[in-house]
């Protein structure tokens, strides 16, 4: 990726302030240089949301400390965050249901990511793997590294649970049990292990799990981080009662592919995971 000059940082940061045509005076600078990223930023039939998710890969930087990697200018719910990501698992890797994680970081400044953190995460770094600058791409290989262990080896919890109704829309929390949840409605009920790619019809639901409906960016990311074609896992039918679920992260043991599995593990059910920390970004 082409890196951004001084003057295409301010306009974004115009951009990430909802500055009225910001947006449009960043795409007329791109084109001039055939950056393709200007003519993606002026499609009618793309989301805003999309668009600035886009940006935000170009203002990516990565630092480390000891035992964590911080990761700037990640893109979450129209405002841009600093994630920190634990590079040790916490609780010496046990594994706990998903109540008792947030129980257990109640008090703390880690968290359980959610399934947009991991995702909003995973394509920064995805999007950045060749960076020019040595020690970034250095940074960027561990990082991706650990994460692509973890999915290797085991499932990962995530903050996000997933309530199958019996009649009407489901219900998505990312965050679940904090103080600022994020509550989402969808139709989630439909074909299971479907994989994702970008004629599988699967924009609303992904969007409600992972935050963007780019289904053919979801397949690359996964895909290149783990080796493994992405399938969602998910009800096939309503049942009559309300059933709970959470939303885990991983190479399936069997078949092999890699699973963003919303279904088959249960509220009771211990799975290992990895945290976070999440502070707003305070500059571009």
């Amino acid at each position: 990726m082409l890196p951004f000059t001084n003057r295409e940082l301010e306009l974004s940061s115009l951009v990430f302030n909802n500055k009225s045509g910001a947006i449009y005076v960043l795409a007329d600078s791109l084109q001039e240089k055939n950056d393709h990223l200007g003519e993606y930023l002026v499609d009618p039939n793309i989301d805003l949301n999309e668009k600035k998710r886009k940006i935000s890969y170009r203002l990516f930087r990565i630092d480390d400390s000891y035992d964590t990697f911080c990761l700037h200018n990640i893109y979450l719910n129209d405002n841009l965050y600093m994630v920190y990501w634990r590079n040790n698992m916490l609780d010496d890797e046990g594994e706990h249901r998903q109540d008792d994680w947030i129980e257990l970081t109640r008090n703390e400044e880690w968290k359980l990511p959610s399934g947009l953190v991991y995702y909003a995460s995973l394509a920064a770094l995805h999007y950045n793997q060749n960076h020019p600058d040595k020690k970034q791409k250095n940074l960027i290989v561990q990082c991706r590294e650990m994460h692509a262990q973890d999915f290797e080896e085991r499932w990962m919890m995530t903050s996000t649970r997933i309530i199958y109704t019996p009649h009407g829309k489901d219900t998505i929390i990312h965050d679940y049990g904090s103080l600022q949840p994020q509550e989402i409605n969808v139709d989630l009920i439909g074909e299971s292990g479907k994989f994702i790619h970008k004629n599988s019809g699967l924009e609303n639901e992904i969007k409600a799990l992972l935050g963007t409906n780019d289904l053919e960016e979801v397949e690359q990311v996964y895909k290149a981080l783990t080796g493994r074609e992405p399938r969602l896992w998910r009800l096939d039918s309503r049942r009559k009662e309300t059933l709970e679920q959470v939303l885990v992260l991983g190479i399936g043991f069997l078949d092999g592919y890699f699973d963003i599995n919303a279904k088959g593990f249960y509220v009771n059910d211990g799975v290992i995971a990895r945290m976070v920390e999440i502070d707003e970004e305070l500059f571009i």
